[in-house]
C-alpha cells in the first residue's frame, strides 16, 4: 500500500508540473503573437483590408503620393512631413503655418496655402478614421485670462483643424481629436544646445492628421 501511495503522490506532482509548463508555454506564445502583432505593415494589412471591401478605394501609398505630387506643385515640400508609420499615414503641420504665437485660432495669411492638401484629407476621412492630435514644446505656456495650458492648447488647436477638415465635407463620425501637449516630441530636447534646442521646439510645436485604415 505505501508503494501505491507514492506512486500516485509521484503521478500528481509530474501532472501539476506538466500543468504548469503547459500555462509558460501557453504564455510564451500569446507574448510571441502580441510581438508579431506590433510589427504588422499597415500598407500589407491595408492592402489585405481593401481586397476585402466591395468599393474601390486608394491605398495608403496612393494618397501618400498624391499628397507628395500637391506639396510639389504648390511648393510646399519643406513646409509638410509625411510618413506612413504603425498607425497610418501621418501628415505634419508645423504650428508657425497654422497658428499666431500661443493662439488656436488658424492663421489665414498661412493657411491658405495647404487647403489643397486637406482637401485631400477630408476626402479620405470618407473612407478612413482620421486622428487630428494636437501638440506643443515642452516650454511651460499658462494664459490666465483664458485659463490655458499647454494641454488645453494641444487640444484647441487640433480641434480647430478639425473644424476645418468638417467644413471641407470630412465625415465626423470615424475621426477622434487627440491632445498630447509636449509629452510626444517630435525630436527630444535632452542633450541639446541652446540653439539646436530652440529648433527642435519649433519643430515640436505640430498639429499632425493621421489617415488610418478602412472605416
Amino acid at each position: 500500500m505505501k508503494w501505491s501511495t507514492l506512486d500516485s503522490d509521484e503521478q500528481s506532482q509530474d501532472q501539476w508540473i506538466t500543468s504548469y509548463a503547459d500555462l509558460i508555454s501557453a504564455l510564451l506564445a500569446v507574448l510571441i503573437l502580441l510581438a508579431s502583432f506590433s510589427k504588422v505593415d499597415i500598407e500589407k494589412y491595408d492592402a489585405v483590408q481593401r481586397s476585402q471591401t466591395q468599393v474601390e478605394s486608394k491605398s495608403l501609398k496612393q494618397i501618400y503620393d498624391e499628397l507628395k505630387t500637391i506639396a510639389k506643385a504648390h511648393q510646399l515640400e519643406e513646409k509638410l512631413e509625411m510618413e506612413i508609420g504603425r498607425e497610418g499615414l501621418e501628415i505634419k503641420f508645423n504650428a508657425v503655418m497654422l497658428f499666431k504665437g500661443g493662439d488656436s485660432q488658424l492663421d489665414n495669411r498661412f493657411f491658405g496655402q495647404l487647403k489643397p492638401v486637406l482637401e485631400v484629407v477630408a476626402r479620405a476621412g470618407e473612407e478612413r478614421y482620421i486622428d487630428v492630435i494636437g501638440h506643443t514644446d515642452d516650454k511651460r505656456y499658462r494664459n490666465p485670462s483664458r485659463r490655458e495650458t499647454n494641454w488645453t492648447l494641444s487640444a484647441k488647436r487640433a480641434a480647430s483643424l478639425h473644424q476645418y477638415l468638417l467644413d471641407q465635407g470630412m465625415p465626423k463620425q470615424g475621426t477622434r481629436l487627440i491632445a498630447y501637449a509636449d509629452t510626444k516630441p517630435d525630436v527630444p530636447i535632452d542633450g541639446l544646445g541652446k540653439a539646436a534646442a530652440e529648433a527642435a521646439r519649433k519643430q515640436n510645436r505640430r498639429v499632425s492628421v493621421v489617415i488610418g485604415l478602412l472605416k
